[in-house]
């Protein structure tokens, strides 16, 4: 993803496309059905929520994780999406394309046992067999249940909710900050565990789907990128008090470094009312959850950390 969506009105003109983010390479496509920019789409007629992601796996792949953990990772990053919409996954498929079968083989068995781990059935998928030395890819689609009628979306903010961020942050950014700097991941094993199978708590689609809440998303490209979309979803400003970091990740990176890398930390944001602010935050409690208040939805546009405008940040593919 690029950090600044560009604002195409037109069909994309690929003779361009280098210049041109996932969010506006689809945003006319998704104009013209009438369907909102969320990465997990909420089908009506069946009830049901969608979402397809993949990842090509000589960019995905840190040295010290196996094909297997990276089918595992993979699966995450998808059914994250469902699980800031309040949902909860129900089928998983893989699209596969690797050089040789054990690949492709490795790739299965942490697709599958990730599956099993979110309760969910893995039910197939697809395979090719790309050249030797290319650069293979795994695709993961995911069908889930939304636990209330109507889920919440990045869209939805009101002046005056709270943000609220639900579960610690920066183990992922601080994997990348370690692969980038050549570091010894091994010093750090929570790190290294989370950057490997990363799992999301099961209480995720409790919180994220609470009444109280009137927008949200998942933290898988940067908290200030996260949380520049939440922003311009609504045409609202945020303004960030703190965030809640990982101790280990704090360790080896400063608090800008972990939050404008696009690490794959999968925790939520969520814009909550500030009428039923005291509510959400026991029913987190309740259930076991980790929720906190950090910030507030503002007039204006942009993101705010204290005094200080920062840019979006995170994770580009083009």
């Amino acid at each position: 993803m690029d950090s600044h969506p560009g604002e195409q009105q037109e069909a994309p003109a690929y003779r361009g496309w280098v210049k041109v983010d996932e969010d506006a390479l689809f945003k006319y496509y998704k104009e013209e059905m009438g369907i909102d920019e969320e990465d997990a789409f909420y089908d009506p007629e069946t009830g049901l929520l969608y979402n397809l992601d993949g990842v090509p796996i000589s960019s995905s792949r840190y040295p010290w994780m196996s094909l297997s953990d990276l089918g595992f990772k993979a699966v995450t990053a998808a059914i994250s999406d469902l699980y800031a919409r309040g949902g909860t996954p129900k089928l998983v498929m893989a699209s596969i394309g690797v050089p040789e079968p054990g690949q492709a083989l490795d790739l299965v068995k942490g697709v599958r046992e990730a599956a099993i781990s979110y309760d969910a059935k893995f039910i197939g998928g697809d395979t090719n067999k790309c050249p030797r030395g290319c650069d293979g890819w795994v695709d993961i689609f995911v069908a889930g249940i939304p636990l209330r009628t109507q889920p919440p979306g990045r869209s939805g903010s009101r002046v005056g909710d709270y943000l609220v961020q639900v579960g610690v942050a920066g183990l992922g950014s601080a994997a990348l900050h370690v692969y980038k700097g050549e570091g010894d991941v091994s010093r750090y094993p929570r790190i290294m565990r989370w950057s490997r199978r990363p799992l999301l708590p099961g209480w995720y689609p409790q919180v994220a789907s609470h009444e109280c809440v009137h927008a949200s998303i998942d933290n898988s490209d940067g908290v200030y990128r996260s949380l520049y979309l939440l922003a311009k979803a609504s045409g609202v400003g945020i303004h960030v008090d703190q965030i809640i970091f990982d101790e280990e990740a704090l360790e080896i990176a400063s608090f800008d470094d972990l939050a404008s890398l696009g690490g794959e930390d999968y925790n939520l944001f969520l814009s909550v009312g500030e009428e039923c602010l005291e509510l959400f935050l026991e029913d987190c409690l309740g259930i076991g959850g980790e929720c906190w208040v950090v910030g507030r939805i503002v007039e204006g546009s942009g993101l705010y950390v204290g005094n200080r405008h920062v840019s979006a940040g995170g994770w580009r593919w083009f």
